[in-house]
This record gives structure tokens, C-alpha cells and sequence, in this order.
């Protein structure tokens, strides 16, 4: 059965994402000099980002405060699950 094997990414709106970065950085040991922070595949089990997005950004809908990116064994058929639960996909 299709399912989610990991978190690939969490994406949260923030009024001012650089100084949540600065806030993170130095207490964390972590550094986000491709606008996010991202942990290797060497250091977990498949690669994570988790990125600050300004509150107007049209990269996910406006209306949407947080954006979670899934692992899957399966694509089609973890979608085929979503559409059967009547959830809406984003084409």
C-alpha cells in the first residue's frame, strides 16, 4: 500500500525570516546559506529542508500559513489515497 516514508520539508510563513534564521543559527550549531535550513542525507536518513517564506510569497497559496513536504514509497498511489479521502491536490 502507497504511503509516506519521511518528511522531505517543512515551509512556514514568517513576517521577517531572516531574523528567525540569526535566532536559530548560532544557538543550534546550523547554518541556512541557501535561504533554508537543510540536513544531508549523511546526517539523516533522507534529505531535510525547513525554510522561512515572507507572509505574501506565492510559492503556496496565500491562505495556506504552512506547507509540509512528504517521503512517499508511491506517488501515484499516495494521491489515488488523498483523492479517495476527499482531499483536495494541488495539480
Amino acid at each position: 500500500m502507497a504511503k509516506v516514508t519521511g518528511l522531505g520539508g517543512a515551509f512556514l510563513r514568517a513576517e521577517d525570516g531572516k531574523a528567525l534564521y540569526a535566532r536559530y543559527e548560532k544557538p543550534l550549531g546550523v547554518a541556512s546559506p541557501d535561504g533554508c535550513f537543510s540536513f544531508s542525507a549523511e546526517t539523516q536518513r533522507e534529505y531535510i529542508a525547513v525554510a522561512f517564506f515572507p507572509k505574501a510569497c506565492e510559492y503556496f497559496p496565500v491562505s495556506q500559513p504552512t506547507m509540509l513536504n512528504f517521503q512517499v514509497d508511491d506517488l501515484d498511489g499516495v494521491l489515488q489515497r488523498l483523492w479517495a479521502a476527499g482531499a483536495w491536490v494541488d495539480p
